[in-house]
């Protein structure tokens, strides 16, 4: 969660904070699969990730190195 310092510093600038949706399956690296506006729109990315079947689903302020 971003802090009272970040947030501040984000609306000054006018940015919104993304939120990253990470996979994990059978001790491979992480990857990142998914991206979203908002928390609200990442919750739901990940609850519809989580049904659709194995592994680890995680959402993170960054996304991983290989993220385009």
């Amino acid at each position: 969660m971003a802090n009272k310092i970040q947030f501040e510093h984000l609306m000054k600038h006018k940015k919104q904070m993304r939120r990253y949706i990470n996979f994990t399956y059978d001790n491979q690296p992480t990857e990142t699969i998914g991206e979203a506006k908002d928390l609200t729109e990442a919750k739901r990315l990940l609850y519809d990730y989580r049904l659709s079947g194995d592994g680890i689903y995680t959402l993170s302020n960054k996304p991983t190195k290989c993220w385009q």
